[in-house]
């Protein structure tokens, strides 16, 4: 019978009404395409749905009235069934990503998830964008904190948090400090540099730079979004995998840093 699950959901819904003609206006169809399907139930299942003997106003059967009843019954079952195994197979633990420059934004959201979502156990790591991106196009990561929407397919579970500007600081001409990420995007300033620096770590650069002084870019305190946004801003982005529960995709959405 599931040939007919199409046929038998427009039978549920038409028999709440009185007839063909007032129940072709609720379900979405023309009067001919709502007696098409009701024709072909008749003929797959041998039974007559349709008292046709008043041509104009063709009136219910007890036997569509049983019918419908019957589908409706199934389909509560089936919403039960599947209801219970995604309980029982709900996401217990997730692998988070996050750029250094992020890492205390992402907490508040790692936070909803162990007392909100029901997660037991979240494994958060720090990545340069590169390794992030990677690490995310493997499936390894099933949430990322970023600046840029990894590759270029388009994701389902994509919003933007806030944004951050991107500062030259130049206290030291001396050292040139620089990210691995922009070590393979900027390698001309390997020519006019001294002594170069390079790390992943954010936070060995900015110590640096306090310390030693340097130049290089380094990213502002992240600012939550708002209405208005500077044109030389970078976004913050909270990207999920296409595998992620829509229900724990919701409650991070809906979440204010």
């Amino acid at each position: 019978m599931d040939h007919l699950s199409h046929e038998l959901n427009v039978l549920s819904r038409a028999v709440a009404h009185k007839n063909l003609s007032g129940a072709s206006a609720h379900v979405g169809l023309s009067q001919p395409q709502l007696s098409r399907i009701i024709k072909k139930l008749e003929e797959s299942l041998s039974i007559i749905l349709l008292d046709r003997a008043a041509k104009r106003n063709a009136t219910w059967t007890s036997a569509a009235y049983r019918l419908a009843e019957f589908y409706a019954r199934k389909m509560r079952s089936f919403d039960r069934e599947l209801e219970a195994l995604l309980q029982s197979s709900q996401t217990r633990q997730l692998e988070i990503g996050t750029l250094e420059g992020l890492s205390q934004f992402c907490l508040p959201f790692i936070h909803h998830l162990l007392e909100h979502q029901g997660i037991r156990l979240v494994e958060v790591d720090v990545y340069d964008l590169d390794s992030l991106e990677s690490r995310f196009a493997r499936g390894q990561l099933d949430l990322i904190f970023t600046s840029r929407e990894p590759g270029r397919r388009k994701f389902s579970y994509v919003h933007t948090l806030g944004h951050q500007s991107l500062e030259e600081k130049n206290t030291n001409p001396h050292f040139q400090l620089m990210s691995t990420f922009e070590y393979g995007l900027q390698k001309e300033r390997l020519k006019a540099a001294e002594k170069v620096i390079i790390s992943n770590s954010l936070w060995i650069r900015k110590t640096w730079l306090q310390k030693f002084g340097g130049r290089g870019t380094f990213p502002s305190e992240p600012r939550a979004q708002s209405g208005r946004t500077k044109t030389d801003t970078v976004p913050i982005l909270l990207v999920g995998a296409e595998t992620l529960s829509p229900v724990i995709w919701a409650g991070l959405k809906n979440l204010q840093p």
